[in-house]
């Protein structure tokens, strides 16, 4: 029982690191290439870097704690 109940927190996690790899791609997409279109694409990448190494430490701890 204490099995399944790992298996199924483990299944969890995963699925919530992928929702945040998911998200991370929308997010630099949208920022890149949508959102205020008059920057310059270099100004908006590093904008779109910025927001995704905010978001990186959090999914690091995870990755480390299923490890």
């Amino acid at each position: 029982m204490i099995t399944l109940l790992v298996l199924l927190i483990m299944f969890a996690m995963a699925l919530v690191m992928w929702g945040f790899d998911v998200t991370n791609f929308v997010r630099d997409a949208q920022t890149t290439l949508i959102r205020d279109p008059d920057l310059p694409m270099g100004v908006k990448y590093a904008s779109a870097v910025q927001k995704t190494f905010s978001l990186l430490a959090l999914e690091e701890l995870l990755y480390g704690y299923m490890a």
